[in-house]
């Protein structure tokens, strides 16, 4: 099923390369390192290609590849994501998929098992500049340990009280078949200070599992809660059409919490 929503939005892609008359390739490379206060640590490796035309809409397709070490064991998962971004009207409708495969391996007793799990995200997102609003809805499933499936809701709001800003709030609802209910708050702030760099700022307050973010395209598909997020974001024009990109992000659960360190590269290619 991945591989044939992967092939068909490869194909519009394709199609509107050729069909419209002004269209940018964004080709992006990121390397992220977590550590862990139990001194686990994760290695990722995630690459993004994403199409824009009339400078609003836009088809994106990624891969991501996640090593997580420990003592006593070891997690290798691959991540396939795709998604589109279509403009009608005054509405935004966002549509994304995520497929990931996951192998978890003991050292010592050899014992292992494979977790496959899903999400399809959708978000409709309203307004005129500069309000924004909208609803979006996500359904995740993972056949694995444990097998658990969730249902996500959300409501947003966004306001650009100038060209260099932008403040976000979201709401998110949800409920899994492990008896879990939860409900968080998730804030952004972006600032222009120039035109060669954007810092942007997140915080997460609350409590979620299972999250879909439907900007970011990623999918926090840990089993356990989370309760905090902490971020911040730079990014720097070094050329016109290169930019850098730093980031560090602090996430706390309810047994552990994690450091990340993100580094990127995008590319902005006229056709």
């Amino acid at each position: 099923m991945s591989i044939k929503i992967f092939l068909f939005l490869f194909i519009i892609l394709i199609v509107e390369v050729f069909a419209q008359s002004t269209f940018t390739l964004k080709p992006s490379v990121y390397y992220t390192r977590g550590n862990y206060t139990n001194e686990d640590h994760s290695n990722s490796f995630a690459s993004y290609v994403s199409g824009t035309w009339n400078n609003i809409d836009h088809i994106i397709l990624a891969c991501d590849n996640l090593n997580i070490t420990s003592k006593d064991w070891k997690y290798h998962q691959k991540n396939i994501i795709a998604g589109i971004v279509y403009n009608i009207s005054s509405y935004y409708l966002k549509l994304n998929y995520f497929k990931i495969n996951g192998d978890y391996t003991e050292g010592v007793t050899n014992y292992s098992y494979t977790d496959n799990s899903s999400a399809v995200n959708l978000d409709i997102v309203k307004g005129d500049y500069p309000y924004y609003y909208g609803i979006g809805y996500t359904y995740f499933t993972q056949q694995g340990q444990p097998n658990v499936n969730s249902h996500q809701a959300n409501l947003r709001f966004e306001f650009i009280p100038h060209y260099k800003i932008f403040m976000g709030l979201r709401t998110t609802a949800s409920f899994s078949n492990d008896n879990r209910s939860l409900f968080s708050v998730a804030a952004k702030f972006n600032y222009q200070p120039s035109s060669d760099l954007l810092i942007k700022s997140n915080l997460m307050y609350g409590k979620r599992t299972l999250f879909v973010d439907p900007d970011l395209l990623i999918l926090f598909n840990q089993i356990y809660t989370q309760k905090i997020l902490v971020g911040i974001q730079l990014e720097y024009n070094l050329f016109s059409k290169l930019t850098i990109v730093s980031a560090f992000q602090h996430t706390q659960f309810e047994s552990y919490k994690i450091d990340y360190l993100i580094g990127g590269l995008k590319l902005n290619i006229d056709l």
